[in-house]
């Protein structure tokens, strides 16, 4: 499982120039636990009507995973954040 990080940091908003017209995409950062010393912090853009993720843990959805252009597994354009199952407290005898 791939572990993310959301800290408490506010939305911001970009102003892009769509198609039709200017766009404003919602964007939040996140901070992807992929073995590194430190977290590496990434941006998700969020749907418009979409609530932003509390601070917390979670692990990165199936969802988020499609398949690249050469078949390679990649990460996708829409981000699907799970709560982060909760540490297990037993320990083997």
């Amino acid at each position: 499982m791939i572990r993310v990080e959301v800290a408490h940091e506010p939305v911001t908003v970009r102003r892009v120039n769509g198609k039709n017209g200017p766009v404003d995409l919602r964007e939040q950062n996140i901070y992807i636990h992929n073995g590194h010393h430190y977290p590496t912090r990434m941006r998700i853009t969020l749907d418009r009507d979409q609530t932003p993720y509390a601070p917390g843990q979670y692990v990165l959805g199936p969802r988020s995973i499609v398949q690249g252009q050469y078949g390679e597994p990649a990460i996708g354009r829409t981000i699907e954040l799970l709560p982060a199952p909760a540490a297990s407290s037993t320990k083997a005898a």
